[in-house]
């Protein structure tokens, strides 16, 4: 049986007056079915409230280094990440841990990863922001992105430019893509 992909969200502060079910049927159910489609395994997307993780929950990510933001979490994160692996028997490469914000870390950066790492940070000001950062953790590219056509313009996952808000949402990895993901979670079978 194939290793579970598992992926622990971190709910910042400044979401406190969200549910997770007012966001999580807009930014994860649908990418849930759309990678458990790609890397035929199971995918556990579990949303921890703010106040699970009181010293996570409140990090400052809001910076104009946002390379520096992502190092400083992948640290702080370590430890949760290293926890949850031994504790639940998990594949520590198949086990990420991604922290929701309502805001862009500055005025270019909505998200960032570790490309093929255990960290990141996705705001919600689009609704695939989250699932285009868990695509870099597990090994898909903005190169292999691409703008689809069904009457109208739609970006895929990992496509991003100037007009990404013009166009709509493929809500799917391309063929490219999907192949980079399932050699990258293939690998640790």
């Amino acid at each position: 049986m194939p290793k579970p992909i598992v992926i622990l969200v971190i709910q910042h502060d400044d979401l406190k007056d969200y549910s997770v079910s007012q966001f999580y049927p807009d930014y994860f159910s649908w990418f849930n079915t759309e990678l458990e489609r790609v890397a035929h395994r199971k995918v556990q997307i579990t949303v921890h409230p703010v106040g699970t993780y009181p010293s996570l929950s409140g990090f400052n990510y809001k910076h104009a280094d946002e390379v520096k933001t992502i190092r400083e979490w992948r640290r702080l994160v370590e430890e949760l990440h290293i926890k949850t692996v031994h504790n639940r028997g998990l594949e520590p490469s198949l086990t990420k841990i991604l922290l929701l914000t309502r805001d862009n870390l500055n005025s270019k950066v909505a998200g960032i990863a570790n490309v093929k790492g255990y960290a990141a940070i996705a705001s919600i000001t689009k609704y695939r922001t989250p699932a285009h950062e868990i695509g870099h953790m597990l090994g898909a590219t903005h190169d292999d992105g691409a703008i689809e056509y069904d009457g109208w313009w739609h970006n895929s996952i990992m496509f991003g430019d100037g007009f990404q808000d013009f166009r709509g949402n493929t809500y799917r990895f391309t063929e490219k893509n999907r192949a980079n993901i399932r050699s990258y979670v293939d690998s640790f079978d």
